[in-house]
């Protein structure tokens, strides 16, 4: 593979960058090659490996330095979108990859679960609490029992939505943690 080749394949793989960050990624890589002279080019790109997988490692970089310079402006797409980034470059090798599929995997029915549940909480609380409202005129202490038990289903409801923020900013924090390792390398 040619230096030209090598770089033309970097640069049609870093398109999840903003265009002036791949500009300046591909600036430092073309430097780096000249740095190296042009009878090292093959040590170069041995050194630096696939370019599809560096620009992987290259977005996954951009998009921790993005995520910890607290840019709260991200929308949920856009947060998706960087979460997915940093995976693609986690698992860029296949094994790892296939671990990764089958954790996500598992995660996401934990989460969709938990959600579910909780929307069925919601549904019991409500039927509860109506229930609880017509039998307050026949039955006071049964109406009052079940007005409070949808309370204790709206703060289950509470709990497991809770529970799956929590599960997802766990996932977030382990994706940067693996995603930071892998670039380090």
């Amino acid at each position: 593979m040619t230096k030209e080749s090598y770089l033309k394949i970097l640069r049609a793989n870093l398109n999840n960058v903003p265009p002036y960050e791949a500009d300046n990624i591909m600036q430092y890589y073309i430097e780096y090659f000249e740095e190296a002279g042009p009878a090292n080019v093959d040590k170069v790109i041995a050194e630096l490996g696939n370019p599809k997988q560096l620009a992987q490692r290259v977005t996954a970089d951009y998009v921790i330095r993005d995520i910890e310079s607290g840019n709260g402006n991200r929308t949920v797409k856009q947060k998706a979108t960087n979460t997915w980034l940093l995976v693609l470059g986690i698992i860029s090798s296949p094994i790892i990859a296939l671990v990764a599929f089958v954790v996500a995997i598992v995660v996401l029915a934990l989460i969709v679960s938990f959600f579910a549940v909780a929307v069925a909480f919601v549904v019991v609380a409500a039927v509860t609490f109506f229930a609880g409202v017509f039998t307050l005129f026949s039955s006071t202490g049964f109406g009052l029992l079940l007005i409070g038990l949808s309370l204790v289903f709206i703060a289950l409801t509470i709990f497991m939505v809770l529970a799956a923020v929590g599960i997802i900013k766990l996932v977030e924090l382990l994706i940067m943690f693996f995603a930071k390792r892998k670039i380090k390398k």
